[in-house]
């Protein structure tokens, strides 16, 4: 058997990201390094509070920190509450080099002190400002991207995708695509890839990982019952669209990713 090619997770959860997740941060980068990845990232929901702990237990294991989060962003701005003219979607930023880093923790101060309402948000208009040494990924099946291919608005993706291009140029952003088994996730990264085609603008390929082994989903949905005041068993709470939100290894994102 050939050896399985690299492979770098680029959208991770620590416990970190409240009620969504629970992997400890040791465990996380324990996995990743048994399975000989040489780098992977945290992009913990809003904020860089393991960022530390993360950087320090990767230096120990010799696997490269990629620094992150995943943002919520403003439709329109942060200064204004959420709702329906102002809905909250999510991109994933990567810090590049220590400028980059230092622009995370400027956005994330922001967002929490300045656009919280429910979620600590930042809009567009903050990322422009701060967006030296960042990497933008499109986001998950939550982000505006996803979310307009998802109501067959296939404009409305292209034009948010233009702003954000506008904004980090082509070598620094790329259309974030999974392939977890869910319906809704397919019919997004089939909508990405097309417009990856059009617009020249390459995809890199994700899992959005909340737990570490696929039977942790069970601890995962718990997590989310208890964030959201609901039961396991009411039939009407919100649930992860897969059950496959685990940290796969390099040779399962191969076999996800055959056919491309």
């Amino acid at each position: 058997m050939s050896e399985a090619p690299d492979f770098v997770h680029l959208r991770t959860r620590s416990h970190y990201s409240l009620l969504s997740a629970p992997v400890e941060i040791d465990g996380l980068v324990d996995a990743a390094a048994a399975d000989g990845q040489k780098a992977i990232a945290l992009t913990d929901n809003g904020n860089l509070f393991g960022a530390v702990e993360f950087y320090k237990a990767c230096k120990g294991k010799s696997v490269k920190a990629v620094l992150g989060i995943t943002a919520f962003v403003a439709g329109r701005t942060m200064q204004e509450a959420s709702g329906a003219d102002n809905p909250t979607h999510d991109l994933t930023l990567l810090a590049t080099d220590n400028e980059g880093f230092d622009n995370l923790r400027r956005l994330t101060s922001q967002a929490w002190l300045q656009g919280f309402h429910y979620r600590p948000r930042m809009d567009l208009d903050a990322i422009a400002r701060h967006k030296q040494g960042l990497v933008c990924l499109t986001g998950s099946i939550a982000g505006q991207i996803a979310q307009s291919i998802q109501q067959g608005d296939g404009l409305g993706a292209k034009n948010y995708a233009g702003k954000l291009l506008d904004i980090f140029g082509k070598e620094n952003l790329f259309f974030e695509v999974a392939e977890t088994g869910a319906e809704v996730q397919r019919k997004v990264t089939e909508g990405k890839k097309r417009l990856s085609q059009m617009l020249d603008i390459p995809c890199v390929a994700t899992n959005d990982v909340h737990y570490l082994k696929p039977e942790d989903w069970l601890a995962q949905d718990i997590m989310l019952c208890i964030r959201n005041g609901k039961t396991v068993a009411d039939q009407d709470r919100f649930r992860m669209s897969s059950r496959e939100l685990f940290l796969k290894s390099r040779a399962q994102m191969a076999a996800s990713f055959s056919g491309w």
